[in-house]
């Protein structure tokens, strides 16, 4: 063994250790490594030190495609050398090519990053055609890499910047998840990118959060809030709860319920409820009482009472929870429950027991308290009621992967407030104005019916959110308000099925805030793609990257694996057809998303016009 073998070992022992100790590194088919002879491995990118992640996941020795500016900085230049990387310059392009495909044809494993740069908003960018020609003049197979959770490393661009912010968990857990080779002749922009976004449902599956039930995971985020008010009732009178209180509530709540209804096995219980801070308490109770709440439309009141009761008993539901004065023209349920009577039955002595054990009970004791922790992930945790009565039922594991997929992208940051208006039987206003506030400690600022006559401007301006979640009704009020002076808006998400007018979006789009489009099918109860931020602002120097596309539905949330069928067969994503989602918050399968269309090489999915439209 030669000094420079000797010295790469070395080094790969004491790097592994060392990037060891801060990542816990997760490798998937490892088995779908050739065992011998030249390929292309192609993945995406995310971090400074994703060429670490792939060298320990790798069961054979990889050569990085680097630029060649950076063996003229003496730090990396040796340790470059060392491990063979492949230096290549971007100003001589058919070089480069010929470089790679050469050290490729010695029998290496050689790993280029066909983005050409890291990800600024955690999906996937355009996929150079560069690794397209490295194949075809290697006469090599393409070995496709998806690298799971590494978006939210200090080395990522999570929170608008690298390196400067607290790592989120330590080790950091990693999942790399190699796929089939692709042959030479089926190696194309379309095929790649296809095989990588259907690796990163795997590889998404593999969190460890997903282990957690929904009711566990609700206790621990509220037990991490602090005493600020995160969840709001705007209006001439705000009611406003911190984390720490909404879940003492919720215990107390819990608690009583548990007892009370031991001996009942109807698990499903109504909400019919406006958007809000007794909304949120109440889905959180009911999730820690070993209940599924059932968020209802507020379009039932419009039925007649024998036929309501009808509908909820035909979907297992015999008792709901609402407001009496809700049903001023309607007999109140009979085995309903007024939300103001049951925490009137709350006495102070049980409420101050409740945030005691809240706040000093450790978790697994209030865990044991509430029978937390033994429900199949796969489960029915949650359900809403859409305006069509249809039912959407959500399992624990597809509420937390929801979640986990907005903060895989460019979406919310750790302390932004949200303004919501929606109602909660409509995926959006379940993930960014229930879930995550619930799950992730944003703060939701409530717009209810009761504070409709407070004007947006003035909310706007009082209340500083970060994120707005556009909703119809918001639509036509945009549409008719004046210009909207600056604010602190950083993004106006709209899931609506039309669009706002070019030059309203366009005003929205001034001082740096964002209007992004997305897809959020109702039969699906998921967020299937968005827009997002552009990112180009924060770093200047660096090449343009577009997180928002007008006229798109946006890019495909990390973890779904997209594809489009015509006539019942696979047609090319760069193509039109039907599209079908699998991965991510879904069950298991493919998902007719019903709608058609299309994806750009930059992976923006734009619908077809309909033929009715």
């Amino acid at each position: 063994m030669n000094g420079k073998s000797l010295a790469r070992g070395f080094f790969r022992t004491f790097v592994a250790s060392l990037v060891r100790l801060i990542y816990r590194v997760r490798a998937l088919n490892t088995d779908n490594v050739p065992a011998e002879g030249g390929v292309l491995m192609v993945s995406n990118h995310v971090t400074y030190v994703d060429a670490f992640m792939i060298s320990l996941a790798c069961p054979r020795p990889v050569r990085f495609v680097i630029v060649d500016h950076f063996l003229k900085v003496k730090v990396f230049a040796w340790f470059l050398r060392l491990f063979d990387a492949v230096p290549i310059s971007p100003m001589r392009a058919k070089e480069a090519i010929r470089t790679a495909a050469d050290a490729v044809k010695e029998g290496s494993v050689v790993c280029i990053f066909p983005e050409g740069q890291l990800t600024r908003t955690g999906m996937l960018t355009e996929l150079k055609k560069g690794f397209e020609l490295i194949a075809r003049l290697a006469e090599c197979p393409v070995l496709p890499v998806y690298m799971d959770s590494l978006w939210g490393s200090i080395f990522s661009f999570e929170r608008f910047r690298y390196f400067k912010k607290k790592p989120k968990q330590f080790p950091y857990p990693v999942t790399v998840n190699f796929g089939p080779v692709i042959p030479m002749e089926r190696v194309a922009g379309d095929t790649v990118r296809a095989a990588i976004l259907d690796l990163s449902v795997d590889a998404f599956g593999a969190r460890d959060n997903f282990q957690l039930s929904l009711g566990q995971s609700i206790l621990r985020a509220l037990r991490r809030g602090g005493p600020k008010d995160q969840f709001v009732d705007l209006g001439r009178q705000v009611r406003a709860f911190s984390g720490r209180q909404l879940g003492a509530l919720s215990l107390a709540l819990a608690r009583r319920w548990r007892a009370e209804w031991r001996e009942e096995s109807t698990r499903r219980v109504g909400l019919l409820l406006p958007s809000g801070t007794m909304s949120t308490l109440f889905h959180a109770a009911l999730v820690l009482a070993g209940r599924v709440p059932v968020c209802l439309p507020l379009r039932l009141l419009e039925m007649p009472p024998a036929e309501r009761e009808e509908l909820l008993a035909g979907i297992g539901i015999n008792r709901i929870i609402s407001s009496r004065p809700l049903f001023s023209r309607n007999e109140f349920p009979r085995d309903g429950i007024d939300f103001r009577d049951a925490l009137a039955q709350l006495d102070p002595a049980h409420q101050l027991g409740a945030r005691a054990a809240f706040r000093v009970l450790p978790i697994a004791a209030l865990e044991a308290v509430l029978h937390l922790g033994h429900e199949d992930p796969e489960s029915e945790a949650v359900a809403y009621l859409t305006d069509s009565f249809h039912l959407v039922s959500r399992s624990h594991r597809g509420v937390l992967a929801t979640v986990e997929q907005i903060d895989s992208a460019l979406v919310v940051l750790p302390k932004d407030k949200i303004l919501v208006q929606s109602p909660f039987h409509t995926p959006a206003a379940q993930v960014f104005g229930l879930w995550h506030p619930l799950l992730e400690g944003s703060c939701a600022l409530y717009r209810t019916p009761a504070s409709m006559q407070v004007d947006l401007p003035l909310i706007l301006q009082d209340q500083a959110p970060g994120i707005v979640l556009i909703d119809p009704t918001m639509q036509l009020e945009l549409a008719r308000a004046q210009p909207l002076s600056p604010s602190t808006v950083r993004v106006w998400l709209d899931f609506s099925e039309s669009v706002l007018a070019p030059e309203i979006a366009s005003q929205l789009g001034e001082e740096g805030a964002a209007y992004c489009h997305g897809f959020a099918p109702e039969h699906l109860g998921v967020i299937v793609s968005m827009n997002t931020n552009d990112p180009n602002a924060m770093i200047p120097q660096h090449q343009p990257q577009f997180g928002n596309r007008q006229g798109t539905l946006g890019k495909i949330l990390p973890g779904f694996s997209p594809r489009l069928v015509h006539q019942g067969k696979p047609v090319s994503l760069f193509g039109e057809g039907d599209l079908e989602i699998r991965g991510g918050a879904l069950p298991t399968g493919w998902h007719p998303a019903r709608i058609t269309g299309s994806f750009d090489r930059e992976g923006f999915f734009t619908a077809a016009p309909r033929p009715d439209a």
